[in-house]
């Protein structure tokens, strides 16, 4: 017998609106207003008038807020907004994603004499983040701000004596490396795909590795190395349309490959990018086009505000790029202006580049 093709039926879906909420949260900082045209995903804001019930099972850590539920989630939402994590509100609950994939939860309980107990647990991601996630999260629960320095212990840096004695990788060395990183994207693991492009995205970062070894590595992919860029540039392309995890962190790799690199030269050899970006129309034209697409999908706020630095660099140091702004991308680039007002503060500084960028031209 042959198997029966099944149904599918469409549901009718109704908007069940969004209320706009103006208290004051911090001093000096103005209410979030929803921007409908930008696709998002739950409310604009979190505003709890009624936290709920405390369960009978005892919460991981929890603390408990002598303020209403009301004020505790304004100042939650807020300080997120302000430190540019990614976050679905439902409910008394909030799912927060960082920029480093950390994911955890923030649950409002109710406390006594109409208090509120806040509960904050890590999901998945590193434990070290989460620390100063959390310790930002009762920070803002508390009124103490949205984003106050963090009391926590920071990572001791390279004495400078030692910098000078440290002999960088040398361009042969460079070069061997992206041989090497073009044979494992060939493979059809994409935990071994991700991990080369991580590897890639931390060689180009000043930060992490020598300055001089990064902007080496970055004048070697921005060249196209062995096709190094134009095989980074198609893997970019083929998970922006793609939404489960794995694919998300791979195109935050290549976004992040691509921002450090011209980054760097744009910070050291200006004229030496632009020419790069000159004899490469065809890959300017396809890295506008996708940045774009990616900017008004907006799948995740962090990469789009990677596709945003990308955009601002291409627009900053190439012709073609800023010829290639239609009216309808230079729509795509204030609504994310708005949804960074909102959501993500990273996002909206970015979009307000691009477009004061363009307005210099």
């Amino acid at each position: 017998m042959r198997e029966v093709t099944p149904e599918y039926r469409s549901v009718a879906t109704h908007d069940l609106g969004r209320s706009v909420i103006r208290p004051p949260m911090f001093p000096g900082q103005t209410s979030i207003k929803p921007f409908p045209s930008v696709p998002t995903k739950g409310s604009n804001n979190w505003c709890i008038h009624k936290a709920k019930p405390k369960p009978v099972f005892p919460l991981e850590r929890s603390v408990e807020i002598p303020d209403a539920p009301q004020f505790v989630s304004l100042r939650i939402c807020d300080s997120l907004r302000l430190r540019s994590v990614h976050a679905e509100f439902k409910d008394c609950q909030a799912i927060c994603k960082t920029s480093s994939y950390l994911t955890y939860s923030v649950d409002l309980y109710a406390g006594s004499d109409g208090g509120t107990i806040v509960e904050v647990m890590r999901r998945n991601g590193c434990g070290f983040a989460f620390r100063k996630e959390r310790e930002a999260i009762l920070n803002a629960a508390r009124g103490h701000g949205g984003d106050v320095p963090s009391k926590l212990p920071i990572i001791m840096k390279v004495p400078e004596n030692m910098l000078k004695d440290y002999c960088p990788p040398t361009q042969q060395e460079h070069e061997d490396t992206i041989n090497r990183a073009i044979d494992q994207l060939h493979s059809t693991q994409r935990e071994i795909q991700l991990f080369t492009l991580q590897n890639l995205s931390s060689i180009t970062t000043p930060d992490k590795v020598h300055q001089a070894s990064a902007q080496l590595m970055a004048k070697l992919l921005m060249e196209s190395f062995s096709d190094i860029r134009d095989m980074i540039s198609g893997v970019l392309i083929a998970c922006a349309t793609e939404s489960d995890n794995t694919s998300g962190k791979i195109l935050n790799s290549c976004l992040t490959i691509f921002a450090n690199s011209m980054t760097s030269l744009s910070d050291s050899k200006p004229l030496e990018l632009e020419a790069i970006l000159q004899e490469s129309k065809r890959f300017t034209e396809t890295m506008v086009q996708s940045l774009i697409g990616i900017v008004k999908d907006c799948r995740c706020p962090h990469n789009t505000f990677l596709a945003l630095r990308c955009l601002c660099l291409f627009l900053k140091n190439s012709s073609i790029a800023r010829n290639k702004m239609s009216e309808e991308a230079l729509s795509v680039v204030k609504n994310a202006e708005s949804f960074g007002k909102q959501r993500h503060l990273k996002l909206e500084k970015e979009a307000r580049c691009a477009l004061e960028v363009l307005d210099c031209h």
